[in-house]
């Protein structure tokens, strides 16, 4: 299921890419103007850390931004996905359906980065605009159709249950998703609080990468903890 999911936010980012290719972006903020980010000089270099996220993420940086992080939390790297998480022990629980059941299980309190990713640097700013822009309700019946059609193909050996719920999971990403700006952080900055994941997508000059924080049911508390670890992210490249 893993390799589903990772197939499964490829084409999605991909696909919400392509969805902002060619459309009118005057409602974008200009780089320089009051309401947008001004882009600091030179190339980052938070792209060299794609293939070792957890020294970019390290257990430091993520206590410089969250003091009451704990001593032993659980650490796990993917390459593959640029990811970077740090978790450990909550008190939140969620009821989980298994057959005719319902089980109470816990919510690990978690820290992540992810999607660590180098972009044409005369158009970075452009393609992050475009790509976390909110879509339309049209836009996002066609999204849905093609992700569903992606997966159709990247999915053939699976299970009907698996393709299903994969297929689940696409729409549910789609049709939750809303992008709000964030200010302040990085060349531009959006925060992601839907339905299945809190998570900031942040361009820093010619880099962009995603910052997911789940340490408590207010998303408030969610969002202002990735911005202080994006923050101290991205005091590795001054």
């Amino acid at each position: 299921m893993q390799r589903t999911k990772a197939a499964l936010w490829i084409s999605l980012a991909a696909l919400l890419t392509a969805c902002g290719d060619g459309q009118d972006t005057t409602q974008a903020p200009a780089p320089d103007s009051p309401a947008g980010q001004r882009l600091a000089s030179g190339p980052s270099c938070l792209a060299d850390f794609a293939d070792k996220p957890c020294e970019l993420l390290t257990t430091a940086r993520v206590k410089a931004a969250y003091p009451d992080l704990p001593e032993d939390v659980e650490t796990l790297e993917n390459p593959g996905l640029n990811a970077c998480e740090y978790s450990w022990p909550g008190d939140r629980t969620r009821l989980v359906k298994v057959s005719t059941f319902e089980v109470e299980t816990p919510i690990p309190n978690r820290v992540a980065i992810n999607w660590i990713r180098k972009k044409d640097e005369d158009r970075a700013l452009e393609q992050f605009q475009l790509t976390y822009r909110n879509l339309s309700d049209a836009e996002k019946a066609d999204a849905i159709a093609a992700v569903e059609a992606q997966l159709a193909k990247q999915t053939e050996t699976l299970p009907e249950d698996q393709k299903a719920l994969a297929s689940g999971i696409g729409k549910s990403l789609i049709e939750a998703s809303h992008f709000e700006p964030v200010e302040g952080v990085g060349s531009a900055a959006v925060w992601d609080g839907g339905a299945l994941v809190n998570s900031l997508k942040v361009l820093d000059r010619d880099t962009e990468f995603g910052i997911e924080v789940d340490i408590s049911a207010d998303p408030a508390q969610n969002r202002a903890l990735a911005i202080a670890v994006a923050r101290e992210v991205m005091a590795a490249c001054p």
